[in-house]
């Protein structure tokens, strides 16, 4: 198993190159390159929050997503701007302590150690939410940020991998990585079901003319 630090390398090499072809090939703004890098690095160290809400990565997790939280909520609601000082620091406020609470509590009952983070059904589930919590961006530069996240995570799935070849008949039992299963059917059903509902939302932001089932719109 890679050590942080060593994650922490590929991301940001990751990220610089995955940034400069945003800027270089696709013409994309400055601030949404610099956004992808950042989600790069970050999703790279995402996979190793299933050490728990105790563990370093779990902590910085946990942090990140109750500053971010605020942001998502007034983004969504646009009237708390206007509701005055008092009322949206307060909704920034329990925002913040309901993310962290609740960020804890799936951590800390959910996820064990090279479980289902550490699959290719998260990758995508991570490529999906990137794509989705950006809603005010244009496609295709949704799709940019949600492959940014989708890269990072993903070179952490394979940079355990890689150090995860056992090359030598070595007796012990090494924890499998890019997984595409659990050991149980409820972690099963709960990832590819989340999976399969973010997915049908993407479609239908990519495609809001899609037709199935003899010709209704969904």
């Amino acid at each position: 198993m890679a050590e942080q630090r060593s994650h922490l390398t590929v991301s940001t090499i990751c990220a610089v190159a995955y940034s400069g072809l945003g800027a270089v090939a696709w013409g994309i703004g400055i601030d949404l390159v610099l956004l992808a890098a950042i989600l790069v690095v970050v999703s790279g160290l995402l996979p190793n929050v299933d050490g728990g809400p105790s563990s370093e990565s779990g902590k910085k997790f946990i942090a990140f997503l109750g500053a971010l939280a605020p942001l998502i909520i007034i983004s969504a609601f646009p009237q708390f701007r206007s509701s005055g000082i008092a009322r949206l620091a307060l909704i920034v406020i329990i925002s913040f302590f309901v993310a962290q609470y609740i960020s804890t509590w799936i951590l800390g009952s959910f996820f064990h150690h090279r479980g289902l983070l550490h699959s290719i059904p998260a990758a995508i589930i991570v490529f999906e939410i990137g794509y989705l919590v950006f809603f005010d961006l244009p496609p295709s530069r949704r799709l940019y940020l949600g492959g940014a996240a989708f890269v990072g995570f993903a070179s952490h799935l394979i940079l355990d991998g890689l150090l995860n070849v056992d090359l030598v008949g070595n007796k012990e039992k090494k924890t499998p990585v890019l997984k595409i299963a659990g050991p149980t059917w409820q972690s099963n059903f709960a990832i590819y079901s989340t999976m399969l509902v973010l997915g049908w939302f993407v479609l239908k932001d990519l495609a809001p003319g899609l037709k199935i089932y003899g010709g209704v719109n969904y």
